[in-house]
């Protein structure tokens, strides 16, 4: 996928989504519940309609913006603040 290709991506989907203060989306948090729920990345795509990879690219940008290495860490660091 070549760098335009990325961009065009990355501004669909931020282009429709209202975030909260804590940098989240409705649909992080939709994702997230679903990963705390025990989930696997192709259900949670099917249950909101995304593309697995389109899921795989949300949880890895909330890895990076909370500086986990996991999604187990996530959703720990995210429980113990009460984001979900």
């Amino acid at each position: 996928m070549n760098t335009i290709t990325r961009k065009r991506k990355a501004y669909r989907l931020k282009r429709h989504t209202e975030v909260d203060e804590k940098g989240l989306a409705e649909q992080d948090y939709q994702i997230l519940r679903l990963l705390q729920q025990g989930h696997t990345q192709t259900t949670i795509g099917l249950e909101i309609h995304l593309s697995t990879t389109a899921v795989q690219y949300r949880i890895k940008d909330m890895l990076l913006k909370f500086e986990c290495v996991n999604a187990t860490q996530l959703i720990y660091k995210l429980t113990k603040q009460g984001a979900i």
